[in-house]
């Protein structure tokens, strides 16, 4: 039988009521209220007669019905008076009750003691609460609360003062029953997941689980046991989340949770193995090959390294292929890698020869001595005769590739020989995507001593940097408008008006400065597999940055750029190495320091992992409020929460491949 705490069914300490004086005037003004006739007196009499009975009592909480019986014998003089004096108290006393926080949590608390037959000071045991999925959510609530505690002899429930002391501490700072175990709930799934869930499906009565990280909710599924409908409830979440992006660093629990409740999609798939491509092995024997190597070719377009190892796992090949694998990625056909067959180590054999031999003979451009070129010619003759022998194996496509590789080898070996370093280095990025070509070029330019192999480089970027920002619609940082009153005369078209007898001859040429762009491009870790994107949307506004600032847990801030020749700007975007921890606020701090508000473009996936003064939204939300535009670049996986706390100030674009990279920035742009 419960034991109920009787401090809040009357007044007690630091109650509003504890003061006898006050009480007994209260009481006597309710009284007065209700026709009865009440001197000051009898409330002085009234009040020191309630003191003394307090005092006897031992100072420990009165009921309303002892508060009354001592009140009356004073206010009550006629019969039928006591009646009125005891609703005077209750009705106060009512009034008083249904607004305590206080009183309401006891009430809850009591009754959860109640469904598990336990009073305050009691020890439990585990039959106690293992009965029903009803006593089970009652046993979490007051663990979560502290009423129910571990001690060395097993759990208890604590003392009537104990609780009373945790009461008035969850009053005041929760204000409510439901709020309090709301937060107790949030912080509990961080420590012990395992007690929320033996709350089973009751904690989606206190809070909202869409509220949990994906780590958060595959800790509660794993603590989620045999209660089945949680677990489906919880798993469908991930998923969802999963689906949408989110933050997760255990891609193997979330690859088994969703495999086992039937809900893991390719999209899904997909999502896990760009985390954690080592999967594609076991996901390989779940999904098959052929579902492994397209999402392995669609990976390839920003993540060529973890596109790699999901086909080299896929197909079971030995890491010394990964060349091999690379070159097939690069021409972008989904249906090559399934076209090699049961035994793929012949092919992969003869391909990662060749691809051997285009590392040496693009060593041999700045290789003086000629052995660089030897080996390539000797790989080159390893390949052919390996596939002399095994070629009437195979047929289609596959045979088209191989044989034209090795016919582009040979003929970029004759343009070695001739020193015609320009056809090699065409030949060499004619079949990679833009970044990749781009990045190879600059890696030539920067690392060659050769002035004119550097002048061929040099070319072939500004080629490629042309046709891949050909489609964004920007337009150089100045322009030139024409009017017949502002400007200097335009000498030309005011003699032509003259000789048309235009009446109107004059022309005047004014230049006035477009937009410019503050840029911020985040460079850690956590942004490497989508380098492509953050070089190509920097690198598109390269003709009209005012301010470029490149961050990864250190900042560097690059001014006056509007000054310098555009491809000087991809220099310095190219020569950015992804990796290191990530400090956006600081970033967006110095990108706006000392400059009137304008456009600003931030390249990040939001994600903030260095300990700061403020959260990303404060300071993007008070840029915004000082005036400045704000436009977010985002990839694939970013920051979900965080992106939806700030899309109602800034306008956010998600690239997930490159071929978006175009559109993204015409709509920045044309903005």
């Amino acid at each position: 039988m419960t034991r109920s705490s009787r401090r809040y069914s009357g007044c007690g300490p630091r109650d509003g009521l504890q003061d006898p004086r006050e009480l007994a005037l209260r009481v006597a003004v309710e009284a007065r209220r209700k026709g009865l006739r009440i001197s000051t007196a009898e409330i002085v009499e009234a009040s020191r007669l309630l003191a003394l009975y307090t005092a006897v009592a031992g100072f420990k909480p009165q009921s309303p019905e002892e508060i009354a019986f001592v009140l009356a014998s004073v206010y009550a003089k006629r019969a039928g008076e006591e009646r009125i004096v005891r609703e005077a108290v209750e009705e106060l006393f009512g009034r008083r009750q249904a607004g305590n926080p206080a009183r309401r949590i006891e009430e809850e608390i009591e009754r959860d003691l109640q469904s598990l037959g336990l009073y305050y000071g009691a020890k439990l045991r585990r039959r106690d609460y293992a009965s029903s999925s009803r006593a089970r959510s009652a046993y979490a609530r007051l663990r979560l609360l502290g009423i129910i505690r571990k001690g060395r002899k097993g759990e208890y429930v604590v003392s009537s003062s104990q609780a009373r002391r945790m009461i008035d501490s969850l009053a005041r700072r929760y204000g409510g029953y439901r709020e309090a175990v709301r937060d107790a709930i949030k912080q509990g799934i961080k420590r012990n997941g395992s007690l929320i869930a033996t709350m089973g499906v009751d904690v989606l009565n206190y809070i909202d689980l869409r509220d949990f990280s994906v780590d958060e909710l595959v800790k509660l599924y794993r603590y989620a046991g045999r209660d089945k409908q949680l677990r489906r409830i919880v798993s469908r979440l991930i998923a969802d989340k999963v689906g949408r992006g989110e933050h997760y660093t255990s891609a193997e629990s979330v690859y088994e949770i969703l495999r086992r409740e039937g809900v893991l999609s390719q999209h899904h798939l997909r999502n896990i193995l760009e985390r954690n491509p080592r999967l594609a092995e076991k996901a390989a024997r779940d999904f098959g090959r052929e579902a492994l190597l397209d999402i392995a070719a669609e990976m390839a377009r920003h993540d060529r390294e973890g596109a790699v190892e999901v086909a080299l796992r896929a197909l079971g090949a030995r890491s010394s292929r990964r060349g091999a694998l690379s070159e097939i990625l690069e021409r972008n056909e989904p249906g090559l890698l399934s076209s090699i067959g049961e035994a793929p180590d012949e092919v992969l054999d003869t391909l990662n020869t060749v691809a051997t031999a285009k590392s040496y003979l693009l060593k041999g451009l700045s290789d003086p001595t000629g052995a660089a070129l030897e080996y390539a010619e000797y790989e080159l003759g390893r390949a052919v005769a390996r596939w002399e022998e095994i070629r009437k194996n195979y047929h289609g496509r596959i045979v088209d590739i191989i044989e034209s590789e090795m016919l582009q080898l040979r003929q970029l070996l004759e343009a070695a020989r001739r020193g015609d370093a320009y056809t090699i280095l065409k030949g060499m990025v004619r079949h990679m995507d833009a970044f990749g070509a781009l990045k190879l070029l600059h890696e030539v330019y920067s690392s060659t001593g050769d002035g004119r192999l550097r002048n061929y480089a040099l070319m072939l970027m500004k080629k490629l940097w042309r046709e891949a920002r050909a489609r964004y619609g920007l337009r150089p940082s100045r322009r030139t408008r024409f009017s017949p009153v502002q400007g200097r005369l335009h000498v030309r078209r005011t003699l032509a008006n003259l000789v048309r007898l235009n009446p109107s001859p004059l022309v005047r040429r004014a230049k006035y400065a477009l937009r410019q762009y503050v840029v911020v491009v985040d460079k850690s870790g956590s942004m490497k597999p989508y380098a492509v994107y953050a070089v190509l949307v920097a690198s598109s506004l390269a003709a009209s940055i005012r301010r470029l600032v490149v961050f990864d847990e250190n900042v560097t801030v690059y001014n006056n750029l509007s000054r310098l020749y555009p491809l000087r700007v991809v220099d310095l975007i190219f020569s950015t190495k992804f990796s290191g921890y990530t400090d956006i606020v600081s970033a967006l701090q110095q990108a706006a320091a000392g400059l009137n508000p304008g456009h600003l473009v931030l390249v990040s996936d939001l994600r903030q992992t260095v300990a700061a003064s403020a959260r990303v939204e404060e300071v993007l939300e008070g840029l915004w409020r000082r005036g400045w535009w704000i436009t977010i670049v985002l990839p694939p996986r970013y920051d979900v929460e965080v992106a939806q706390r700030i899309q109602s100030y800034a306008r956010l674009h998600v690239v997930r491949s490159a071929e978006d990279v175009a559109r993204v920035m015409m709509r920045i742009v044309r903005a």
